[in-house]
């Protein structure tokens, strides 16, 4: 499952809750909380872990190797992805039955497919994978979980219900939630006036992805800006048969080819 949210919307703590959870479920379980660098881990993830985990459920903890105990005995690992020797994996004797990732997009497609070795085979036990990740783009992460996915709407509050809320595909379950779903005015538990000041703030395209939890792509264009109501868009006129022309391709490879004919008027003008 992937839970995708704007800034604000209690992505971290949406994950740690999941894993305690899945632990007072079953005893004996094991899990594993997982984020690119150790620093992160231990300066966000882990810091929520201890707001959340109420003590009389903790058994035991040796916070300098990132290990916890319930008192059902289930255990949760905290453990940094990275690995900075190369070619080394430093989790890859690890074999835990769920695994959570915080903050998927800093990881890459290959970190996830070394990941799912680690969880066991045993047929008794439910085996879970979740993220919690801002939105980077059309990247992996977009590809496997809201990429075509049946998308359901319905939120349950009036300002939200025709935002595309869940995206079902088979095997797997995702959400996209907006900044604005955690504000006051939605019954949630942002500070007064946090959303509108980062909207005020924001051009577009952040306020796009880190506040309406968009996926659009807006890294690497030349004119991030542009819109359909740009001065530059004119109405459909028939090309004279005397301006020249040229022809713009931008090769694809995993992606399809894009190509364009542009004419030029007696002025220099391009029109595409």
């Amino acid at each position: 499952s992937a839970y995708a949210g704007g800034w604000g919307t209690g992505k971290s703590v949406a994950l740690c809750v999941k894993t305690l959870m899945l632990c007072a479920a079953t005893p004996n379980y094991s899990t594993m909380i997982g984020r690119l660098h150790a620093s992160d881990l231990r300066n966000t993830t882990l810091a929520i872990w201890n707001q959340v985990v109420p003590q009389s459920w903790s058994k035991q903890q040796n916070k300098a190797e990132g290990n916890y105990i319930l008192r059902n005995n289930s255990t949760v690992l905290f453990r940094h992805i990275h690995d900075p020797v190369r070619g080394r994996q430093h989790i890859a004797s690890m074999n835990v039955a769920a695994i959570g990732v915080d903050q998927a997009e800093e990881i890459s497609e290959d970190d996830f497919r070394r990941l799912i070795a680690r969880r066991p085979m045993q047929r008794e036990l439910k085996r879970y994978f979740y993220f919690t990740l801002n939105p980077a783009g059309h990247n992996w992460l977009w590809r496997r979980f809201y990429d075509k996915a049946e998308v359901r709407r319905g939120h349950p509050y009036p300002k939200l219900k025709d935002w595309d809320w869940v995206y079902a595909k088979k095997g797997s379950i995702a959400v996209a939630v907006p900044t604005l779903e955690n504000t006051p005015q939605c019954g949630g538990y942002l500070p007064e006036g946090y959303y509108e000041i980062l909207r005020d703030e924001y051009p577009p395209e952040w306020a796009a992805r880190y506040l309406d939890c968009s996926f659009e792509e807006f890294e690497g264009k030349v004119y991030p800006a542009y819109s359909l109501d740009s001065v530059h868009n004119i109405d459909h006129i028939e090309i004279p048969s005397d301006w020249q022309f040229g022809i713009g391709i931008d090769v694809g490879g995993s992606v399809p080819w894009a190509i364009v004919r542009v004419a030029f008027d007696g002025a220099g003008r391009a029109v595409v």
